[in-house]
């Protein structure tokens, strides 16, 4: 009899953590909730800002949602706020010419510099398009530019590329993403051409990259003064400035 008793306890215990974990894989969120979330996404908050939010509002009476299904719930109200479906290059257009303007916001991103191939009869469609923040605007300096591709960050193979400066501590600082179909000299001498022009059409004395072809023939048509190889020449250049000056 013991053995039973003790055996039906066990099946019991059993029994609640299924349903817990049940009603917490299957979770529905009130319109409440999601607009806690939602004020969260648009303000930039991160997920734990968000999880802790939603702690302080004492909207959950019951189970409280795991990180996982709170980054879920961004995700899905990221893709709500996305309010054009882009699968042309004349939505692409219109897009852009949306957030071209200067937002009052430092930390709001808006178009700096695009361009859009897509005449008829042109054998290729092409573009590119640069945001920017007033934030990372400020980090541009006379001194260092930096510029690097990354591919697979979309399902469409397009190529971004990132572009910034670095501390003497070795700390990046991007002032620029550039989301483009190609990867080409055109594209960065239009991203550093850029950055000459909130300079005040002084480019940066040096560029850090990794010596890909487009890269360096892009800084030599924005007169930039001259290429680094390796991103270890960074911190030998600036120990060598220092003790000379």
């Amino acid at each position: 009899m013991k053995f039973s008793s003790k055996l039906l306890e066990i099946m019991s215990t059993q029994k609640k953590r299924m349903n817990t974990e049940q009603k917490r894989n299957y979770l529905k969120w009130t319109d409440e909730q999601s607009k806690i979330v939602l004020e969260g996404v648009k303000h930039n908050m991160d997920p734990t800002n968000i999880k802790r939010a939603l702690k302080d509002s004492n909207l959950f009476t019951g189970i409280f949602p795991t990180l996982e299904q709170i980054n879920n719930k961004i995700a899905k109200v990221r893709k709500l706020l996305v309010k054009t479906k882009i699968t042309m290059t004349a939505n692409l257009r219109t897009a852009i010419e949306n957030i071209t303007e200067e937002p009052d916001n430092e930390n709001e991103p808006f178009i700096v510099d695009y361009k859009i191939t897509d005449d008829e009869g042109q054998a290729k469609v092409s573009f590119h398009c640069t945001w920017s923040t007033k934030k990372m605007k400020r980090r541009i300096n006379s001194e260092l530019a930096q510029g690097d591709a990354t591919y697979r960050l979309n399902w469409q193979g397009f190529p971004v590329l990132v572009s910034g400066t670095s501390s003497t501590t070795g700390k990046f600082f991007p002032w620029a993403v550039t989301l483009t179909s190609k990867e080409n000299t055109a594209v960065w001498s239009s991203v550093f051409s850029w950055a000459k022009s909130v300079l005040g059409g002084v480019a940066p004395r040096k560029v850090l990259g990794d010596a890909a072809r487009d890269l360096t023939k892009a800084s030599r048509e924005v007169s930039l003064t001259y290429l680094l190889l390796v991103w270890q020449i960074l911190y030998f250049t600036t120990v060598l400035e220092t003790h000379i000056d």
